[in-house]
């Protein structure tokens, strides 16, 4: 199973939770955010529909232990997955080409005038088309 970058940077971040979990029965609490992304990634990667209560303490337990069992199964099996991908991306443009795109002048493309008035400078002209009352 092809794992996102991403999607390995969320297991990870959670990998000590999931550690203690599966070897010593406890965990800590998971975001729910961050808990709904490692529930599809779980069922991404085992082809199933893992329903799970959010709000229960023993329901996060179970899934952590579950996700935890299978990814120490297979951490090494898709880190060498990504590193057998990592060759196979084509080469990078020479760093001639992206000095010399660094080192071209960059323009403004802004078009609008800062305008002063009694109140102060507003950066970008009233969209109404109608003109500011201002003092000189």
């Amino acid at each position: 199973m092809q794992l996102a970058d991403n999607e390995i940077d969320v297991i990870e971040r959670y990998e000590d939770r999931m550690r203690t979990a599966v070897f010593s029965g406890y965990s800590r609490g998971v975001i729910s955010p961050d808990l709904e992304r490692l529930r599809l990634i779980y069922n991404k990667v085992k082809g199933i529909d893992y329903s799970l209560n959010k709000s229960c303490a023993a329901c996060q337990l179970t899934f952590l232990t579950a996700f935890g069992r299978w990814w120490f199964e297979n951490k090494e099996r898709i880190y060498e997955e990504r590193l057998s991908n990592v060759d196979k991306v084509s080469e990078a443009p020479e760093p001639a080409l992206i000095i010399k795109e660094l080192e071209e002048p960059v323009t403004n493309t802004n078009k609008t005038t800062p305008i002063t008035t009694n109140k102060g400078t507003r950066k970008q002209p009233r969209k109404n088309g109608k003109k500011d009352n201002i003092t000189e």
